[in-house]
């Protein structure tokens, strides 16, 4: 039986063709956390002979040098030459116990040929999880190893190339990157290493370690030249590398997204997991339609030598004819004969009789389609057990044809077996789609892939019912692939995809059907016409109206479509917060009083930032309401409102929950509450979301043994939710009903983070009739969450929309920064929605204050410069290298400050992303974990513990290694308490392991000197070391305002010379670009933007969308008045920057009116008197200009704003002087 296999490289500049690379100090990426065999590779790489041989063939390295590089196991993919290669025992070289011992074990040599590349599969060696025992038995790799290698057959299986998360084009979305592929020449076994058997017998005596292996775990597969390809991202690399103009390389790394193949297809992900793993035909085939979809575009893009797309064409079109054939019509007749068969024989017969009835059927029928096909009554001459399997067969003849077609795995083929039990074979066979609709599966994973179950695809049903015509020699009953049925699924999967990649909820129509035109089975669409009128037919049909639901935005002419699975998990939000609208309660005055009283002593360093009635009102309304949500950048007093909050709770004798995304929020709240003597309190319970959800249940429920499955099962259906999974919906709703918590408050800290799924989930578990207060904390401003949709800033949106102000505090306060400071003006610049312009983010960035420092740099021996010249600044005695002023800087105080400086930058990837600047800055090149090292974790990592699944160290987290070795995250001491030391022990070893062991073929614990913009959200530090490099579409108006709000001291803002001239500019371009503003959701109805939510419909039907409350007004008693008007004036936007609210006639004299919405703000005061001033002495209109602002008193807004209309009408506005010539209190 063939297969085909994927096969990790590690990223090489020179496209792997058998040379050193031509500049490995640059090429971070080899030597990545998530490379190939990081740990070894990082571990062996010598960087002064390969930059002393870069660019030469590695036969020649290898003669001079006697060094090979330690990527060897790819670099030779493509290279045309030969040599001997040497490779020590991986425990030789790891300064472990026996490591002295493994160094005198021979090294295994090898022959390095011509196109051929070193893999394993690194399932295949390992024990099941929950075994005392490491690793398998030897007896049970070797059988394991043959049977995966003797799938893999020469001419027939084709090797698919791929780069982990360390590469230059997909690190920042943490995505595998498809390279190229090429046809198995041939496949050499593992060699065994020599160790003497005192040593074995050692390794082996100690614990898990008796199946110690003595085979290396590495096979070769030699390629045929002649069908070897990858695709030119290099050339596109090396476009965006000479490119100066910003514009320009903005363009090619959008070229280059639009080419870039990433593994995204849920149900193709685990096949890239563990360095090698068998590939299904179908999915090999729909991974080379990809490659034909990339180098169709790249066609048209035009940047590429065409020479290099036609080679590479040439070869995709014969490694699909290979597929295809290999494929062939019926690709799952033995798994679904093995399925069929299984209620009559045991697996151990079925393994011998089906090879045996497939040879039979070939040698009496010729083929599996002509046994389908012939009449033949089943002759009784046979040996008994074939008559009896055949007689079987026959009677389920077209049941097994049917299911045949399909490339499934027998777990695959027993899930739709079920179904057709459910659903009838009739139905099923009408319209196979339904298996999509309703394939539920617990996942299975394991080296054999015929055991495994990752879920089933559109892809898997239209390559079996849909053959491509130019290379399948068989036709199969007539599927429409314009079917309702078919578009059906196909619209369903996008609107997953858009969900789980893009984060949108929903999506227009127009955006639907592009998506179709561009789906990889090219084949298919050539001949598929389906367009808006094919839809809008279907659109009125049940079929599409029970999945999803569609609805018409008049405003823009659109139509949009969200699956209704989608829809429900909103309508859970949406009536959550209905129902907590709905509780008001009655506030003593003094109590407030009280806590503002206390406050004052919290703040009294900084008295001359606080606004007294911003508290007071936040306070007032937070108790007051069932529902309320705080607002506010970093350093405006969120955090301690909240703990001031759980006080008073407490006092009361109300239960309270407190949740976090992030484990450093939950940290910042545990260790407040901890000053305060509350951390033990037993009516306040602090967790992390994700930990709550996996634990909380078996842990608050421990008493109901008779019920233990069912909790199980709930827990296991979060499980699904949390990863996508949306059709476990349904089931998880009916089961949370009888297990939800009723604590009386639930506060939930950076809700900005929280997406809709996990927000729909945890809400389902609070029972609302109990809970009295739901209070939300965030900030809008900042990046969207890592998941589906935006809840936080479209609640906002709703509250201001239903005119629900009381339930809602924007905290306008900067405890942190004046407002006037450099970095107080540059989180307001980016904070708020008018475009800042470049003469405004100068004048922050010239502003002379102890906040804010700009240096500059052009290589990383500058930049290196540069930041010990900053660490000295804050507070480094010895000018060191920078990993010993680090280290002092970390260990300077009583305990380890991991939070005193943080170097923060927009990417990993680049020269000075995260990953260049923590291996070649900080640590000079030499990537090591030793005793001193800053780390982060760069994945969720759980264990289990009491029963249930919990989350042991959180994305994002910050570490050290200390000076004994032990590896220390803060949060996993806090586990402690709940957990027990010995469970917590547990997962420390695994969290060391991370960092030590030799075998890992990946590393989620990587460098934490510089990490991501994105990874910082949630924390905050004294200093900030921002890296600002390039220029991409990566750089966001969100990110930059998380960047410029992650200091409590002060931010250093590092920039590369090529941007000096152009900063101001660079940086007002990325405010345009805005995450948040490009997330599509439904949640609290659509919206044209989620920062206008105030709408009116104007008389002559025309709908307006505007920012505020005061606008509103505005333009309706102009519409009342019938008055026309221009509403956002953008005829000075170009030149000036400066773009009025409204404009309208009166009299023969235009008139601006520009409301003045935070004029109790200073830095905001300061921008509006300079704006004035261009109104004034460049344009010349000073006195058409009507400016209004908010009074401080209780007035009859709309009386005022009637009366200002009025005077403009008469001719009379008033003359003020101070904010205009014409300025109104409204």
């Amino acid at each position: 039986m063939v297969n085909h296999a994927t096969v990790r490289f590690a990223w090489h500049d020179s496209k792997w063709n058998g040379t050193v690379c031509r500049d490995p100090e640059r090429n971070i990426y080899c030597t990545g956390s998530y490379s190939l065999l990081s740990p070894r590779i990082q571990r062996r790489i010598d960087f002064h002979k390969e930059q002393k041989h870069k660019g030469q063939k590695v036969s020649k390295i290898q003669k001079e040098a006697t060094y090979i590089p330690p990527c060897y196991w790819c670099l030779n993919a493509l290279g045309d030459s030969e040599c001997i290669v040497e490779d020590p025992h991986p425990f030789a070289d790891t300064e472990r116990r026996f490591s002295p011992e493994f160094a005198k074990v021979p090294p295994l040599k090898y022959n390095l040929n011509k196109f051929c590349v070193f893999s394993w599969n690194f399932k295949l060696g390992y024990a099941e999880k929950g075994s005392y025992q490491r690793y398998v038995p030897p007896e049970e790799l070797e059988d394991r190893t043959k049977q995966y290698l003797n799938k893999l057959e020469k001419g027939k299986s084709i090797t698919f190339f791929y780069a982990n998360y360390s590469n230059p084009i997909t690190a920042d979305h943490y995505r595998y990157l498809l390279l190229g592929a090429g046809v198995v020449r041939d496949v050499k076994e593992p060699q065994e290493y020599h160790i003497p058997e005192k040593l074995v017998e050692k390794i082996r005596s100690q614990r898990g370690m008796a199946n110690m292996p003595i085979t290396a775990w590495q096979f070769q597969i030699l390629l045929d030249p002649n069908t070897v390809f990858v695709l030119p991202y290099h050339e596109y690399l090396d476009l965006i590398n000479k490119e100066k103009d910003e514009s320009a390389s903005n363009e090619l790394w959008k070229k280059l997204d639009e080419v870039a193949i990433r593994i995204e297809e849920n149900t193709m992900i685990p096949n890239f997991k563990y360095v090698s793993m068998h590939l299904e035909h179908d999915k090999a085939i729909y991974l080379l339609y990809m490659f034909r979809q990339s180098t169709s575009q790249m066609k048209k893009h035009n940047l590429v030598e065409h020479s290099l797309i036609l080679g590479a064409e040439q070869k995709i079109d014969k490694l699909l004819a290979l597929a295809w054939k290999q494929r062939g019509r019926y690709p799952g007749f033995r798994n679904a004969l093995f399925v069929m068969l299984s209620h009559d024989f045991d697996k151990e017969y079925l393994n011998e009789i089906i090879p045996r009835m497939e040879k039979y059927i070939n040698e009496n029928y010729g083929s599996i389609a002509k046994f389908f096909e012939s009449p033949e009554e089943v002759k009784s001459s046979m040996p008994s057990d074939v008559l009896k399997t055949l007689r079987i067969l026959k009677k389920n003849k077209e049941r097994l044809e049917f299911l045949s077609l399909f490339d499934f795995s027998i777990t695959q083929f027993e899930n739709v077996e079920r179904l057709i039990d459910k659903f009838g074979f009739g139905t099923v066979k009408a319209n196979p789609y339904i298996i999509l609709e309703n394939y539920q599966f617990d996942f299975q994973d394991s080296w054999d892939i015929n055991e495994c179950d990752y879920g089933v695809s559109i892809y898997q049903i239209d390559i079996a019912l849909i053959p491509d015509p130019r290379y399948a020699d068989w036709e199969t009953p007539p599927y429409d692939a314009r079917s309702p049925e078919r578009l059906r699924a196909l619209i369903s999967k996008i609107l997953y995809d858009s969900a789980n990649q893009e984060g949108n909820s929903c999506l227009t129509r127009e955006e639907i059907l592009n998506r179709i035109q561009s789906y990889p089975l090219y084949y298919i669409n050539e001949k598929l016409k389906v367009d808006q009128n094919l839809l809008l037919q279907y659109e009125k049909q049940t079929i599409f109206k029970d999945k999803f639901l569609i609805i018409e935005n008049p405003q823009k002419n659109e139509v949009i479509y969200q699956l209704k699975r989608m829809r429900e998990i909103e309508g859970i939000i949406e009536e959550f917060i209905s129902r907590m609208l709905k509780k008001t309660y009655a506030v003593d005055p003094k109590t407030i009083e009280d806590i503002i009283n206390k406050e004052l002593g919290s703040f009294k360093d900084k008295l001359q930032f606080l606004d007294i009635n911003e508290r007071r009102s936040l306070y007032t309304n937070s108790l007051k309401n069932g529902l309320f949500v705080i607002s506010g950048k970093a350093g405006s007093g969120k955090t301690q409102a909240i703990i001031n909050l759980i006080t008073k709770f407490v006092e009361a004798k109300k239960s309270v929950f407190v949740f976090t995304p992030t484990g450093k929020a939950n940290l910042v709240i545990r260790n407040r509450l901890r000053k305060l003597n509350l951390h033990k309190a037993s009516n306040i319970r602090v967790s992390t979301i994700h930990r709550f959800l996996y634990r909380a249940l078996s842990e608050y429920y421990m008493g109901f043994t008779t019920r233990r499955a069912e909790i199980a099962r709930l827990g296991h259906l979060t499980e699904d939710l949390l990863d996508g999974k949306l059709e476990a919906l349904e089931e998880f709703r009916k089961l949370v009903k009888s297990w939800s918590f009723n604590p009386r408050v639930v506060i939930i800290d950076e809700t900005s983070m929280v997406d809709e799924i996990l927000l729909a989930v945890l809400f389902s578990m609070i029972n609302p009739e109990a809970l009295e207060h739901l209070i939300l904390v965030g900030d809008e401003r900042q990046l969207p969450p890592i998941g589906v949709g935006r809840p936080f800033v479209d609640l906002i949106f709703y509250l201001k929309q239903k005119g629900l102000e009381t339930n809602l505090i924007h905290l306008k306060s900067n405890l942190r920064f004046d407002p006037s400071t450099s970095l107080g003006m540059f989180s307001d610049l980016f904070s708020g929605q008018e475009e800042p312009s470049p003469k405004e983010i100068e004048d922050a960035l010239n502003r002379k204050d102890e906040f804010l420092e700009r240096y500059y740099f052009s290589n990383s021996k500058e930049l290196g410069n540069v930041i010990k010249q900053i660490l000295a600044q804050v507070g480094c005695q010895n000018f060191n290298s920078l990993f010993t002023m680090f280290t002092e800087i970390f260990e300077s105080e009583d305990k380890l400050n991991l939070d005193k400086v943080q170097i923060i930058t927009p990417r990993r990837i680049g020269d000075y992303g995260s990953m260049g600047i923590n291996r070649n800055v900080v640590l000079e090149g030499v990537i090591q974990y030793v005793p001193n090292t800053k780390l982060i974790c760069e994945e969720n990592i759980y264990f289990n513990a009491k029963g249930s699944r919990v989350l042991g160290l959180a994305n994002g987290s910050i570490g050290y290694i200390k000076n004994d070795g032990n590896v220390h995250f803060e949060d996993i001491d806090e586990l402690i308490e709940d957990y027990g030391y010995e469970n917590v022990q547990r997962l420390k070893y695994e969290v060391s392991s991370e960092v030590y062991s030799p075998l890992r073929t990946e590393r989620k614990i990587d460098l934490g000197y510089a990490i991501t913009v994105h990874k910082s959200q949630g924390s905050d530090f004294d200093h900030v070391i921002l890296v600002f490099s390039q220029v991409s579409p990566f750089i966001t108006r969100e990110l930059l305002y998380t960047a410029f709000t992650r200091p409590r001291t002060k931010l250093h803002f590092v920039v590369h010379n090529d941007l000096k001239d152009e900063l101001p500019l660079v940086l007002m371009r990325a405010y345009d670009n805005s995450l948040v503003e490009q997330r599509k959701t439904l949640l609290f109805g659509h919206k044209a933007s989620p920062f206008k939510p105030y709408k009116l419909t104007l008389k002559d039907k025309t709908i307006l969308e505007v920012d505020s409350k005061i606008e509103w007004i505005i333009a309706k008693l102009l519409d009342e008045m019938n008055i026309k008007f221009e509403y956002g004036v953008e005829e000075f936007l170009a030149s000036y920057h400066l773009k009025p609210d409204f404009k309208l006639h009166a009299n023969g004299k235009v008139y601006y009116i520009e409301h003045l919405g935070r004029m109790d703000n200073i830095g905001y005061r300061e921008r509006w008197l300079k704006k004035f001033e261009i109104y004034k002495n460049q344009l010349g209109i000073a006195d058409s200009l009507i400016t209004t602002s908010e009074s401080e008193e209780i007035t009859d807004v709309e009386e005022n704003i009637k009366k200002m209309i009025e005077d403009i009408m008469s001719n009379k506005v008033q003359k003020t002087e101070g904010f205009s010539y014409h300025h109104y209190e409204i």
